[in-house]
């Protein structure tokens, strides 16, 4: 008869078959619990305290315009491809999360793009995306976060247009 090896006064063969049923409830629970777990969310605010600020300067800047804030850039343009694609969906997942400040409408029509430049934005990204936008016709307006302009430059900037 051969002898079998023992582990902690266990054989061998009984300790590995226990070890992977235990590992295969192990896994069994883990499943379960991903399985049971509800997504969780919690609110943010639409705008920080900086753009909430600005915000209101555009209001009182632009009285008899319209000020959307934090609007998609799939609701202001889509890839102009008839077939859905793989070069149609790499242009669609381009701008997909892609959001501009505000949109300043004028009889429900937009007619510019605001940004605030502060330290999220990118220069390299939002000469892209100024592109595209200009690209559909959007004019963009950046002012800087650190040197907001006054009231009467906005309303002086946007009247330009």
């Amino acid at each position: 008869m051969l002898s079998q090896r023992l582990i902690f006064g266990f054989p061998l063969d009984v300790l590995a078959t226990g070890l992977v049923v235990g590992m295969a409830v192990l896994l069994a629970l883990f499943g379960l619990v991903a399985l049971l777990r509800k997504d969780r969310y919690r609110p943010r605010p639409l705008l920080t305290d900086n753009e909430r600020e600005f915000h209101r300067r555009l209001l009182s800047a632009l009285p008899g315009y319209e000020i959307a804030p934090q609007v998609s850039m799939l609701a202001l343009l889509e890839p102009d491809l008839k077939t859905r694609n793989k070069r149609y969906w790499r242009t669609f997942n381009a701008i997909g999360n892609a959001r501009v400040d505000w949109v300043i409408l004028k009889d429900q029509k937009p007619i510019a793009v605001v940004e605030l430049d502060d330290s999220t934005h990118d220069p390299t990204r939002d000469r892209k995306r100024d592109a595209i936008l200009n690209s559909c016709g959007y004019r963009v307006i950046r002012f800087e976060s650190r040197n907001r302009p006054s009231i009467g430059q906005i309303r002086e900037t946007v009247a330009q247009l």
